[in-house]
């Protein structure tokens, strides 16, 4: 309910995808049920890739939350998916405090590491006290490297883009 009383209605935007999708989506919306929100599809239905992000990039007003993937780059820095003036931070979350800390982060003082270790677990305790953003999943990616791939490092480094440099050896 409302602080008026009236009912409280959400409205998802979800993508379209596999075949599971529908299903996820909807055992979501029941899970919702069970504890009290009445959650329905915008729309009345999974929405196509294309129409998803035109509809979150203009502010549909038809959407109260929505439920979309991303992935960080090899920088860990939350910058790119978190501050105000990025285009992919679809959630809109825009405070002073949050560009604060992001700007912490990726100071010139990242170089010490405590520093930005610092930086980070102070920016995390703003994200879990402000909770506007809920992950629903989480998924890591393993790469395989054949021990005989010589000049060759998973670690996130210039090196890694010369590659004239990776070798096979017998």
């Amino acid at each position: 309910m409302q602080p008026n009383g009236k009912p409280l209605n959400i409205h998802f935007l979800a993508m379209s995808g596999s075949a599971v999708q529908e299903p996820i989506v909807q055992n979501y919306i029941q899970q919702w049920r069970k504890i009290g929100l009445h959650v329905s599809l915008a729309g009345g239905r999974l929405t196509e890739f294309n129409s998803f992000y035109d509809k979150l990039d203009h502010d549909d007003k038809g959407i109260d939350m929505f439920m979309a993937s991303w992935s960080l780059s090899s920088e860990p820095s939350p910058r790119g998916m978190y501050i105000e003036t990025n285009p992919m931070n679809d959630s809109r979350f825009a405070t002073k405090e949050n560009n604060k800390l992001l700007d912490e982060i990726d100071s010139t003082k990242l170089f010490n590491h405590k520093y930005r270790v610092n930086a980070f677990h102070k920016w995390q305790q703003y994200m879990n006290d402000e909770a506007y953003i809920a992950p629903l999943t989480n998924s890591y990616s393993i790469q395989a490297v054949n021990n005989k791939l010589v000049n060759y490092s998973l670690k996130p480094s210039v090196s890694n883009s010369m590659w004239y440099k990776v070798g096979y050896a017998k």
